[in-house]
């Protein structure tokens, strides 16, 4: 066989590429006709960001108006020392160790166990 016998179908697969790709770019522009805006409009735009003005701040900086400050805490950690029990260090933190520490002493003083420096455990620990 020679090489001259494989030229018609090398023609047409060739040819028949040239028109799939040429189906590729048709399908190509159609697609972008459909878009509101093309990027060459888009260029330039801006989106609008949200304000920080209008961004929601909880009253007391996000921080709960029950929450004990850490002033407080820090009384009632050097209170809870004074009384034999041990909080921990005494800086003023309600933490893991301050809450376990005021349970302890809650249960003592036959007060509700909740770990929390509430009006009753203040006040039980000369807080005011």
């Amino acid at each position: 066989m020679s090489i001259i016998s494989f030229l018609p179908g090398l023609l047409l697969i060739v040819m028949g590429g040239c028109a799939t790709l040429r189906g590729m770019a048709d399908d190509a522009e159609n697609l972008g006709k459909g878009m509101k805006k093309t990027l060459s409009e888009m260029e330039g735009e801006v989106r609008p960001t949200p304000s920080s003005s209008r961004r929601f701040t909880p009253p007391n900086g996000g921080k709960s108006s029950k929450e004990p400050k850490a002033a407080q805490v820090k009384q009632a950690q050097e209170q809870l020392k004074a009384a034999g029990f041990d909080p921990g260090r005494l800086d003023g933190i309600l933490g893991p160790q301050t809450r376990a520490t005021l349970r302890e002493y809650q249960a003592a003083q036959g007060l509700p166990t909740t770990g929390i420096l509430d009006e009753k455990t203040r006040r039980s620990l000369g807080l005011q």
